[in-house]
């Protein structure tokens, strides 16, 4: 019957000290747990599976030497755990790489920036902001780059926010990667906050916009209908919210330390049958997929649907979803009125 803040209360304190938890597992036995208190560091940059002594594996096809990273978030680590991945997937001979940035909401843009230099020429622009009272400022490949040459996927849908849509604008608008996925979310505004000058309250306003190599805002503004990033005509794989909830759950479990990971480990077994069965991901097994087609023939072989077909299916929602929200409002209007209509109906009579 604790409170969260009471709760985390109990468990934080200085470092080194020890805290005992008494925990319930699903069968109903309870045990005790004495854990030193100590610094969280979160993980933001992930692998394919968890590998014999609990360390990432990147390698997601260790047959045709396909990697895969998911980055979380990007903080002021990620960029750093990023290069040690490579530089690890490097030594294993990758021929390919997935950049897995679904459900990133984003974070430092710089971290996105330096990520992107990662892979692109010296000078190759990544971003830019500007707005109408604000110059132009633009962010271009630091020179840092080192896998230039290499087949990229990146995954992204509209859960990918922010810096993640920036990362995926930057890297796919000029084709240094295949974008696989749906539409990303549409956040790209800088806000800043005003003082009013009675000191009683503030403004939050949008000054600027970010805008991709090819001049698209990726903001979601009201009333627009081009937003973030789309990936290209064959390349769009949505996935249902039944899917997408079966999917994080496997992943989940894959996280686990000393968890039973349900996905394959024979090196043989990793296909994108096998990736859509026991990943229950049809994201990551079309990104497999067109990998695979692309190392073979050098082509990138369309392995979803049209664009025209997912933006139809987007209006028809957005719309759907506009008048479900007057209806909302509309019902409230009348609960009220319906409500004093009873109230004057239960009072009593009164006499002449």
């Amino acid at each position: 019957n604790l409170s969260i803040s009471q709760a985390i209360k109990m468990l934080q304190g200085p470092e080194g000290s020890k805290v005992t938890l008494t925990v319930r597992h699903e069968s109903g036995d309870t045990a005790k747990l004495i854990i030193t208190r100590g610094q969280i560091n979160v993980t933001t940059v992930k692998g394919a599976r968890r590998g014999p002594k609990g360390h990432w594996d990147f390698m997601l096809d260790p047959v045709h030497k396909i990697g895969y990273i998911r980055i979380s978030q990007f903080t002021d680590k990620t960029a750093g755990d990023v290069k040690a991945a490579l530089e690890q997937l490097n030594k294993e001979k990758m021929k390919g790489l997935i950049l897995d940035l679904r459900f990133n909401p984003g974070g430092l843009l710089e971290s996105a920036v330096q990520i992107c230099s990662y892979f692109l020429p010296a000078g190759e622009r990544i971003v830019s902001v500007k707005g109408r009272t604000v110059p132009e400022r633009v962010s271009t490949s630091d020179g840092s780059n080192f896998m230039t040459d290499v087949p990229m996927v990146v995954l992204a849908s509209e859960a990918s926010a922010s810096a993640a849509e920036v990362t995926t604008g930057a890297l796919s608008v000029d084709h240094r990667a295949q974008f696989i996925g749906t539409r990303t979310w549409g956040k790209g505004s800088v806000q800043q906050v005003r003082m009013l000058e009675s000191g009683e309250g503030a403004i939050k306003i949008t000054i600027a916009y970010y805008y991709l190599p090819n001049g698209r805002n990726i903001h979601r503004r009201k009333g627009s209908t081009v937003w973030g990033v789309d990936p290209a005509d064959g390349f769009w794989v949505p996935m249902t919210p039944q899917q997408t909830r079966t999917m994080l759950e496997l992943r989940r479990q894959r996280e686990v330390l000393g968890g039973a990971a349900s996905a394959p480990h024979d090196p043989a077994a990793i296909t994108p049958a096998a990736i859509d069965k026991e990943y229950a991901d049809p994201q990551l097994a079309a990104g497999l997929k067109a990998m695979l087609g692309k190392l073979a023939t050098g082509i990138w072989p369309k392995v979803g649907e049209s664009g025209a077909k997912q933006l139809a299916l987007l209006e028809e929602r957005d719309n759907l979803e506009t008048q479900r929200d007057l209806l909302t409002d509309r019902l409230g209007e009348v609960n009220k009125e319906l409500a004093r209509v009873e109230a004057a109906t239960t009072q009593p009579a009164t006499q002449p």
